[in-house]
């Protein structure tokens, strides 16, 4: 099983949409969710029962829109609209500050709410609303994670789920033992060496597969360092500075899925609009289990680095695309030379993509 992770931003959710048709039991994506969606309403006037209305900058009259409120969330029917029913893993994202810097609190106001326990088991328990999804109970080290509170959540999700996850750390799972010993066989418990050298746990990893688990049992990790910047990435050809050690191991260890972000960082959004910055392509091959990049290291130009970077990819696609088959470069010939958002997108439909196309060689 391969699981791409996925932190719910739309450029994220536009690459599900291009690849819904390769989920399937063996490929299913995991939605860290830390921020909510709220269905649109308009203010009624109580007097007349029409909608309020107001004219906009441009001297049109429109609708007011109502404030949402939590009646109004609607979530989990988003993830379910973009995977079209399909099967996907919800692993509601409570915010550790000693992981997560420079985010932008006010996008992320839901998942700092979701550190309280009573909340988080609320909205965890929402889930079992929609029977195609899998919840995620995720423990942390940074959270006070009781565990008969950990072992009554799981409870109460097997009476309507028939699958249940358990995210664990290579530091946090030890203590939670008799948890992960009470998993069903239908269940799943996701081992996360986070953004740790996989070289540097084989022994960690031995002990952990030792324990000898009834569930499925799931390598994920996050290969791509937090503090390395598109700059710092090489002009042209393979990367080494994004590890694929894990798709190559993942059997030979012990495990029988593994999961990552798909070749993005593991961060939260910052505020504002990105303008400045290097432009940079990450464009996976399988063949070769590495990422190749093309990078515009004069970060004045910011997203205006892409027209340099956009025939560069083209000029790849004889080697990386030879059947004319890559839904990544369809993307790319249907815009000028995009923006951040935009190869963020061919990154993740490249990487999903290239593990569907090739998944007998790896599952």
């Amino acid at each position: 099983m391969f699981i791409p992770i996925l932190k719910f931003r739309q450029s994220e959710m536009r690459a599900i949409e291009k690849v819904v048709d390769m989920l399937s039991d063996e490929i299913v994506p995991l939605f860290e969710v830390f921020k909510d969606t709220h269905k649109i309403r308009y203010e009624i006037d109580d007097a007349t029962g029409e909608f309020k209305t107001k004219v906009s900058e441009k001297g049109r009259k429109i609708r007011i829109k109502a404030v949402p409120n939590d009646n109004d969330i609607n979530t989990l029917d988003l993830i379910n609209d973009t995977v079209n029913g399909k099967k996907a893993f919800i692993d509601f994202l409570r915010i550790n500050e000693n992981k997560y810097k420079n985010y932008d609190a006010n996008i992320a106001a839901m998942g700092l709410k979701l550190r309280n326990f009573d909340y988080y088991k609320k909205r965890v328990m929402e889930v079992s609303n929609f029977s195609n999804f899998i919840p995620v109970i995720s423990i942390q080290n940074a959270f006070n994670n009781n565990l008969k509170k950990m072992e009554n959540l799981y409870e109460e999700l097997c009476k309507t789920n028939e699958s249940v996850a358990v995210r664990v750390t290579v530091d946090s799972y030890e203590q939670y033992i008799p948890l992960l010993r009470a998993l069903r066989e239908s269940d799943y418990i996701l081992f996360d060496i986070e953004e740790t050298n996989l070289k540097g746990l084989r022994y960690e990893i031995k002990e952990f597969i030792e324990k000898a688990f009834v569930a499925k049992l799931i390598i994920l990790n996050s290969p791509r360092p937090r503090d390395f910047y598109n700059k710092d990435f090489e002009e042209s050809g393979k990367t080494n500075l994004i590890r694929t050690d894990v798709i190559e191991s993942f059997k030979e260890l012990g495990f029988s899925g593994f999961g990552d972000y798909c070749g993005c960082k593991d961060v939260l959004p910052s505020s504002g609009i990105a303008i400045k910055g290097a432009a940079l392509s990450l464009l996976y091959n399988f063949a070769d289990n590495a990422f190749w990049v093309n990078t515009n290291k004069n970060t004045s130009l910011g997203v205006k680095g892409y027209n340099d970077i956009k025939p560069k990819v083209m000029a790849q696609k004889s080697y990386l695309d030879p059947d004319d088959s890559c839904l990544a470069y369809k993307i790319l010939s249907n815009v000028n030379s995009g923006v951040y958002a935009t190869w963020v997108e061919v990154c993740i439909v490249r990487y999903i993509s290239q593990l569907y196309k090739n998944q007998t060689s790896w599952n």
